[in-house]
């Protein structure tokens, strides 16, 4: 499970050495890159914390512990990543637009309220993980599942239509 998992990952992350080969452009390449490391390092400790859960051992509650404290990283990692590198928020030359950029398509709100979202789905895995120990149960575990799988795909949703934004207003540039 943990190897179908790192392939979405892989594939970007070999994509950013491959640009990085080509141009030697450390910034996005290597910094998108690093994003995706973090991900093979949360699904590492995720599958070591999922293996050891029927076995009583305190390495199993560091495996916990490194799963979150790494997944918090990446989260707050890509979070930042997706708000300035692809959307190309909280710019300098923003004007009145506080927080946001100068030229903008949607309404002002839409902007606040994709950061917002944004973050807290990116989060989602605490709620998951605090829910999980909180009601463990199989069912639970897969409504959990279909839940945030739903509310990944409307994540992505939003942030599909700001890249789109960002990728328009560079080509007029």
């Amino acid at each position: 499970m943990s190897a179908s998992m790192c392939l979405p990952s892989w594939f970007r992350f070999a994509q950013c050495l491959r640009k990085y080969h080509d141009t030697h452009q450390w910034f996005p390449n290597l910094a998108g890159a690093f994003k995706y490391f973090l991900k093979f390092i949360v699904i590492t400790f995720y599958t070591l914390k999922h293996t050891c859960h029927h076995v009583q051992s305190p390495l199993c509650d560091w495996f916990f512990y490194f799963w979150v404290g790494v997944s918090f990283v990446s989260s707050m990692y890509a979070w930042i990543w997706d708000v300035w590198e692809d959307w190309g928020l909280f710019s300098r030359d923003a004007g009145d637009n506080f927080f946001l950029r100068k030229k903008l398509i949607y309404p002002k709100w839409f902007y606040y309220f994709a950061m917002v979202e944004n973050f807290v789905l990116r989060f989602g895995w605490a709620t998951s993980a605090w829910l999980t120990k909180s009601l463990p149960s199989p069912t639970h575990d897969h409504l959990l599942a279909v839940l945030f799988a739903s509310l990944k795909v409307f994540r992505r949703f939003i942030w599909n239509f700001l890249k789109m934004e960002m990728e328009h207003l560079k080509s007029k540039k």
